[in-house]
């Protein structure tokens, strides 16, 4: 407990007996003495002092980490902290990775560079922030996620459709198809997986022919109930059938093989190519009928696009406003590239 009287003198506590009272003078030298110490001087206090501070792991609250960072700071310019605070953003980290690689383009050396480069990698985050928060005001409200599911799944249909219609383009059209990698391996998926379904649909035809036949010639011939194909698609399939069969294996189950034909390694005949683009035009119109069954999705999707943008246009002024911003960043930004690339001439 200490108390400081009106006489400028000091009463210290030292715990025990009657405290000791202390002039101004007496403080004033105390605190000379104490800017004074280097340390210990001996081995034996040294290896004291070694032990207590191995036991030091620096600060552990918030507040002393937040002064704990402030320790290098030796001038007011400086003061303002560039570096954003670290949270679930971790726009820190992007700051300091802008600010490294802005040192290592510009190596920087007085202190009007290294402050300029500072101010750079804070305006580079400050213009990643704006850009998402433009993107959030013209982000339309996000579909339920079982329409999200099916939404995406008809642009995926809609896709497949666009490369279908040029695979059959080509395979009407030219002598080889040109296909390029991308392209050739995803149409090589959907052809085994066509394939296979072929395999399967012809199994499930004839085994119903073959059951109709057995009851008539069982029961004599009536009305029958078994499934009537489509003519056309079912001689589609059965011609296709013949074509990835005639070597004895079936062509589609090889991916590589089938996109290499497809990219034009491979030559092919204008009846297999022919074959192939009719079977294909089955498979495009089954996707049209996807998407057509699925139009409600995008009609949603259309309507929420819509209610953003007319609630844009209602209220532009917040959009306004970042987009300025983001151009007098940017524009902030080109100029102190410009002085440090001129400095470094």
């Amino acid at each position: 407990m200490s108390n400081e009287s009106p006489g400028r003198m000091k009463i210290v506590n030292n715990g025990g007996g009657a405290p000791a009272q202390r002039t101004a003078a007496q403080q004033a030298a105390a605190r000379r003495n104490g800017a004074l110490s280097r340390g210990p001087v001996t081995a034996e206090g040294k290896a004291r002092s070694s032990r207590n501070g191995a036991l030091g792991r620096g600060p552990v609250t918030a507040e002393g980490k937040a002064r704990s960072s402030r320790n290098a700071i030796k001038h007011g310019l400086f003061a303002r902290q560039f570096a954003p605070p670290g949270d679930m953003r971790k726009h820190d980290r992007l700051f300091n990775s802008i600010r490294a690689e802005l040192y290592d383009e510009f190596q920087p050396e007085t202190f009007i560079e290294c402050s300029t480069v500072d101010r750079m990698a804070h305006e580079y985050v400050n213009l990643a922030r704006v850009h998402q928060m433009i993107e959030m005001i013209q982000r339309p409200t996000p579909l339920q996620p079982d329409d999200a599911e099916k939404w995406k799944k008809v642009q995926d249909v809609k896709k497949d459709m666009r490369l279908l219609m040029r695979v059959i383009a080509q395979a009407e059209n030219r002598d080889n198809f040109t296909c390029s990698r991308k392209d050739a391996t995803r149409c090589a998926q959907i052809i085994r997986g066509l394939g296979e379904q072929v395999m399967q649909d012809l199994a499930e035809v004839q085994q119903h022919s073959d059951a109709a036949a057995e009851e008539i010639d069982r029961d004599g011939p009536h009305e029958s109930e078994t499934l009537d194909p489509d003519e056309d698609e079912y001689e589609a399939k059965r011609g296709f059938w013949i074509k990835i069969n005639e070597d004895g294996h079936p062509w589609y189950d090889d991916v590589l093989d089938v996109a290499a034909t497809l990219r034009g390694s491979k030559p092919t005949s204008r009846d297999f190519r022919l074959s192939l683009a009719e079977l294909l035009a089955h498979r495009l119109k089954h996707l049209q009928n996807y998407v057509k069954f699925h139009r409600s999705v995008l009609r949603k999707a259309d309507m929420l696009c819509d209610a953003t943008i007319l609630s844009l246009t209602n209220s532009p002024e917040k959009l306004m406003l970042l987009q300025e911003y983001q151009r007098k960043t940017e524009i902030s930004i080109e100029r102190k590239e410009r002085a440090l690339r001129r400095q470094r001439r």
